[in-house]
């Protein structure tokens, strides 16, 4: 095969590595996907093809993609064997992210009209060791544009409340108590899809002020938890992500220093930057859709950045 590139795949690709609705499958001309395994032996392939039926499938694009499967199953190269997969994973330490189903590999490959976005799991026996998701590539990088923009959520009076990153997620807390947790996907500027259900964004806040729910957002770059270190009462703060108070308890001893070391341990279990710490101490405290929450707006000491600004966050 020629004319084809292979890299690992950026944050904002790995979230078509996996199944679409039928109307974003639409939009990025997503063509299918195989899925696959090496057998408990490791050198047994299998691998099935599970058609789109939103898109056609042209004999152009079935002989790219004869090719692309030919390709990667040569000696030497990841769907040879498991042993050749995780060899080549190992040698792609940037493409190890933590996916919907735990840590894995993904990778994207563009031949000359069509992209391929790959998910491979190498050392989780027992599952598909990989999966290849086919993608015109003019739509799919269409769709990854517009989608940077992120999702903007309004009141009904088409009031701006907060600006969600694309794969992002909400929590709705209605009028009796209940939380739920919804994961969001950028449709276009005005409609989101949320828990596999489109809304036009108006739309939606009509329904969430009728029902006397409230819609706060859940980022994914905010670590569950985050410690703080407030020394002039001896107390260490900690904020949960989506809760709107924080746990005071006492520090584990007199000595600033090593309260310092506790917080900082802490934070470090929780994968927890400065950045997030300071977003999650003022979502906390202020709000979770106020600007403050956002680690974008910050730092790397964590300091505010008073007029920062994103192409994705509409002023407030």
């Amino acid at each position: 095969m020629s004319n084809y590139t292979i890299r690992p795949f950026t944050k904002a690709e790995q979230l078509y590595a996996y199944r679409q609705s039928q109307q974003i499958a639409g939009q990025t001309g997503f063509y299918g996907y195989y899925h696959g395994d090496f057998g408990k032996r490791g050198d047994d392939y299998n691998a099935v093809w599970i058609n789109n039926n939103a898109n056609e499938m042209t004999d152009d694009f079935r002989n790219d993609l004869a090719d692309v499967m030919k390709t990667l199953g040569e000696n030497g190269q990841p769907l040879f064997d498991r042993n050749a997969m995780q060899e080549y994973c190992r040698t792609n330490p940037d493409s190890h992210f933590k996916g919907a189903f735990g840590y894995e590999y993904g990778f994207r490959l563009k031949t000359d009209k069509y992209s391929y976005i790959i998910r491979m799991e190498p050392f989780c026996l027992g599952d598909y060791d990989f999966y290849i998701f086919a993608y015109d590539t003019r739509l799919l990088d269409n769709h990854i544009k517009n989608a940077s923009k992120g999702i903007n959520f309004i009141t009904s009076a088409y009031k701006h409340l907060f600006n969600l990153e694309d794969g992002d997620s909400i929590i709705v807390q209605y009028a009796d108590g209940e939380r739920k947790v919804k994961e969001c996907r950028f449709i276009d500027e005005y409609h989101t899809q949320i828990d596999k259900m489109i809304y036009h964004n108006c739309q939606f806040a009509e329904i969430i002020e009728r029902n006397g729910a409230t819609v706060i957002p859940y980022r994914k770059s905010l670590p569950y938890k985050a410690f703080h270190y407030n020394a002039e009462r001896k107390k260490i703060e900690i904020a949960a992500k989506g809760e709107d108070k924080v746990k005071v308890v006492d520090a584990p001893s007199n000595d600033d220093e090593k309260n310092r070391e506790y917080v900082n341990e802490r934070n470090k279990e929780f994968g927890a930057d400065k950045k997030q710490v300071a977003a999650m101490m003022v979502g906390s405290i202020l709000g979770w859709d106020d600007k403050g929450a956002d680690p974008r707006n910050y730092d790397d000491d964590g300091k505010f950045i008073k007029n920062a600004k994103h192409k994705d966050t509409p002023e407030r």
